[in-house]
C-alpha cells in the first residue's frame, strides 16, 4: 500500500464509514483519486461498525447473568411517585394554622393564674425536634411570659419578632422591641422573664436546649421546679415538697 501525505479525521458525530478530509497538500491530485481514498479508508472501518448491531444482543446476554442489572435499569425509567402522607406531614415548612395553640400554665395556683394573656406555639415539638425546643409566645397587652427564673442545665435564647415588651432581670428592667435578642446561659443565677406593658400583642420566638434532667429556679417566690422525663416536680427552695405560698 502507498502510503499517502493526505491528513485527514473522522469526525466524532459521523459513523465510522465516514471520512473528512481537512487538508490538501498536493492540489494536482484529481479529485476521484480522493473519492477513491475515502472509499478504501470506509471499506476498512466498515467492519468496527458490526459490533453497534450487537449491542442488544450482548445487554440481553448481560441481563440474562445479572438480573439485577434489568431491574435497576426498569426502576430508572419509572416516574417519580408522591410522597405517602406520612413523610408529607414531616416536611420542613411549617403551617403554623396547623400547629396547636396552647394557654394554661403547669404553674400550682397561685401562679397558673397570673399567666392569663400569655400562649404558644410549640414549634420545635411539631417539627419533630428532640435536642432543643423553639416555642413562638404570644403575649397580651399586660401579660407576662413566665415567673421570673433561670435554667440549672438549658441554654435559652429569645428574639422579639413583633412588639414590644419589657425584660426583668436582677439588674432592672430592659425595653425589648422587634428584632432585640437577649441569651440566658444555664446555670446564670440571674432570674429573667417579659411583660407586656404596651398596648398591643407582643411576639418572641423562644430557642432552648432540652436536658434530661432540669431544675428551674423562681427568683421572687420560694418555689422550684424539677423536669425528667417529662414529669414535673415542684418543692419549696429547700427541696421539700410544694404544698402552697409560703
Amino acid at each position: 500500500m502507498v502510503r499517502s501525505r493526505h491528513a485527514w479525521s473522522l469526525t466524532r458525530s459521523a459513523r465510522p464509514a465516514t471520512a473528512q478530509i481537512v487538508n490538501h497538500p498536493h492540489p494536482r491530485l484529481p479529485a476521484v483519486t480522493h473519492a477513491r481514498m475515502a472509499g478504501g479508508i470506509a471499506a476498512r472501518l466498515a467492519p468496527f461498525a458490526l459490533p453497534v448491531a450487537l449491542l442488544p444482543v450482548a445487554r440481553a446476554i448481560v441481563d440474562a447473568m445479572h438480573p439485577d442489572n434489568d431491574a435497576k435499569r426498569r426502576i430508572a425509567r419509572r416516574s417519580p411517585t408522591p410522597l405517602p402522607a406520612r413523610e408529607e406531614a414531616t416536611m420542613p415548612k411549617l403551617d403554623l394554622t396547623k400547629v396547636p395553640v396552647k394557654t394554661g400554665s403547669i404553674y400550682p395556683e397561685p401562679y397558673a393564674s397570673m399567666m392569663k394573656g400569655r400562649s404558644s406555639l410549640r414549634l420545635g415539638d411539631a417539627g419533630g425536634l428532640t435536642q432543643f425546643g423553639a416555642n413562638l409566645v404570644m403575649l397580651e397587652p399586660g401579660a407576662m411570659s413566665s415567673l421570673r427564673h433561670w435554667h440549672m442545665a438549658e441554654d435559652e435564647f429569645v428574639m422579639v419578632i413583633e412588639g414590644e415588651c419589657v425584660l426583668v432581670q436582677d439588674e432592672g428592667e430592659t425595653r425589648m422591641r422587634a428584632g432585640d435578642c437577649a441569651a440566658f446561659p444555664a446555670g446564670s443565677p440571674n432570674g429573667h422573664h417579659f411583660i407586656n406593658r404596651s398596648g398591643q400583642v407582643a411576639r418572641f420566638l423562644v430557642v432552648g436546649s432540652k436536658a434530661r434532667r432540669e431544675v428551674a429556679t423562681y427568683s421572687d417566690v420560694d418555689l422550684k421546679v424539677e423536669m425528667e422525663g417529662g414529669r414535673a416536680r415542684f418543692t419549696y427552695k429547700d427541696g421539700t415538697d410544694w404544698t402552697g405560698p409560703r
